[in-house]
């Protein structure tokens, strides 16, 4: 079960969303739930389909002063079968 995210789906798409103070604690949160994703989509015989991985993407959302705090990238990926990165991740800022 998703424990540490929010999830959204709309149809055969499903976004996790994950909120920490910093980078470590998001990445724990996100990979708990997407080896829970995986081992659904393996138990209902379901894949992610890795030849449009392009699609597939990781984002981290902040305010500019919070995110150039963190030297290193939002690595997020799924175990089963294999071990598969999930996309560079982007930083985008959010002001207002």
């Amino acid at each position: 079960a998703i424990e540490h995210s929010s999830v959204v789906n709309f149809a055969n798409d499903i976004i996790l969303y994950a909120v920490g103070k910093d980078i470590q604690s998001i990445q724990t949160k996100l990979f708990k739930d997407m080896d829970s994703l995986a081992d659904w989509l393996m138990d209902n015989e379901l894949i992610i389909n890795l030849k449009r991985a392009w699609k597939t993407e990781s984002r981290l959302f902040g305010t500019a002063q919070r995110i150039a705090k963190h030297s290193e990238p939002l690595k997020v990926s799924i175990s089963p079968p294999s071990p598969t990165v999930i996309s560079t991740t982007d930083y985008i800022q959010i002001s207002g």
